[in-house]
């Protein structure tokens, strides 16, 4: 299932298909080099032939003159502007174009800029910009959109079944309480009587603070709730969260909630260097993006392991899901509660490992919104909840053995995991990855 929250008892195959990428929405990264015009601010009343392109430098103008020209250029930003292009933007309003974008906060995240174009011309404009000799790479914004589905059935005594499953209560569990996990999703409501506290920050960029969907939330509280015994519910560590909220407010005009998609990119930098050890990514969509690679290629040289979900639509032609399948991201598949493959969980060669997906109950905001009815505690299937299961391991495995590399992390924890029956006695499958995560394992 793609897309928003469900009602319970709506099917996984989706109504419609998803968009793979937003029409008219371009992403752009100018050669180091290129742009090191001192100056490089645009006003939308400024796009025109003689004005909005003759600031910038020779090499990077003729892309932009024909954007302008040919492409109906109406607004372009800065991904990754520096200080003074924040502040130059706040001077000038939110019309502000293009900031300072050769002086990225980080240097190896420069040049790359945001267009929006007309979505009928934007396969041309393309191609044109990749002829340009100042142009690396050009692509239209890829979409990306959650990986839950709402379970109308929960059996009352086997509430948190997956915490036994991935060995929690027998593992050597270590004080994870001055560590911190990140989570780009939907938000999350903090005062949440099991996340208060828990919350070390909350980048809600722009948006509201609430947790309208409550996925944000329901994955948090997979990772680290507090524990609640009227519920029979609590996470699986007592680490700090850092939290980004990459979604709207509001649904696209087909229903569906999507990624925030220069929101998105701009979290995953910010990452980069937000002393976080894992991040959660409970997102997906089919297209790939050479942007977003880029972004996980700097989080691997900071050594910030990122989990990601595998996606939720095997029934529906089992693609590749992004950023899963990137390298150096570990793709998180779903078993049910009899430690077989969810039947919704997508497969292929990079995934990782597996973990609880079906009927997990975790936290969800307080406060019924629209797009939700369920309040306090939900039971969600997905590999959505399967993916933060993976995050608090990785967290608790940094905690035992603080400045662990990321990558002795990812192998550890996929040689801990468990062989499951499924895998017909194989050491890996495109089904199962390496196994079912193991925490009493992965923590020796």
């Amino acid at each position: 299932m793609s897309g928003s929250i469900p009602r319970p008892g709506s099917p996984y195959r989706p109504k419609q298909e998803r968009p793979s990428h937003i029409p008219g929405r371009v992403i752009v990264r100018f050669k180091d080099g290129s742009v090191r015009a001192p100056a490089m601010a645009l006003q939308a009343r400024e796009i025109s032939a003689s004005t909005a392109t003759g600031r910038l430098a020779d090499v990077v103008r003729a892309p932009f003159q024909y954007l302008v020209d040919n492409a109906g250029l109406s607004d372009v930003r800065a991904l990754f502007p520096d200080a003074e292009g924040l502040r130059a933007s706040a001077r000038r309003g939110p019309m502000a174009l293009m900031e300072s974008v050769s002086n990225a906060p980080v240097p190896k995240l420069s040049g790359i800029v945001i267009a929006d174009i007309d979505p009928k011309r934007a396969q041309h404009a393309i191609k044109a910009l990749k002829a340009s000799s100042a142009v690396e790479f050009a692509e239209l914004a890829p979409t990306r959109w959650l990986l839950a589905r709402a379970n109308a059935k929960q059996r009352a005594d086997n509430v948190q079944w997956s915490l036994k499953a991935i060995g929690w209560f027998d593992a050597n569990r270590p004080d994870a309480s001055k560590t911190y996990v990140g989570v780009l999703d939907t938000g999350v409501d903090r005062n949440h009587p099991a996340l208060r506290g828990r919350v070390a920050a909350y980048r809600t960029n722009g948006f509201s603070t609430k947790d309208l969907i409550g996925h944000g939330t329901h994955v948090c509280g997979i990772i680290a709730a507090k524990d609640n015994p009227k519920v029979g519910m609590r996470g699986i560590t007592d680490a700090k969260l850092k939290v980004w909220k990459i979604f709207p407010d509001t649904p696209d005009s087909d229903g569906d909630f999507y990624v925030d998609v220069e929101v998105y990119l701009r979290s995953l930098g910010e990452a980069i260097s937000a002393n976080v050890g894992v991040i959660n990514l409970s997102i997906g969509g089919s297209a790939s993006s050479k942007a977003e690679a880029v972004l996980f290629q700097q989080l691997r040289a900071a050594d910030v392991v990122a989990i990601a979900a595998m996606g939720n639509e095997f029934q529906d032609g089992n693609p590749v899901e992004y950023p899963a399948a990137y390298k150096g991201v570990s793709g998180i598949g779903a078993v049910d509660v009899n430690l077989r493959r969810a039947r919704f969980s997508n497969t292929g060669r990079h995934i990782a490992v597996m973990a609880p997906g079906v009927g997990i109950i975790s936290t969800v905001p307080t406060a019924k919104s629209p797009f939700r009815d369920e309040t306090d505690y939900a039971t969600w299937d997905g590999t959505s909840m399967a993916s933060p299961h993976v995050a608090a391991a990785v967290n608790l495995l940094l905690a035992k053995f603080p400045g662990l590399p990321a990558a002795t992390a990812v192998s550890r924890l996929k040689s801990s995991a468990r062989k499951l029956s499924g895998m017909g006695g194989k050491s890996y499958t495109r089904e199962y990855g390496f196994g079912l995560v193991n925490l009493v394992k992965l923590l020796k």
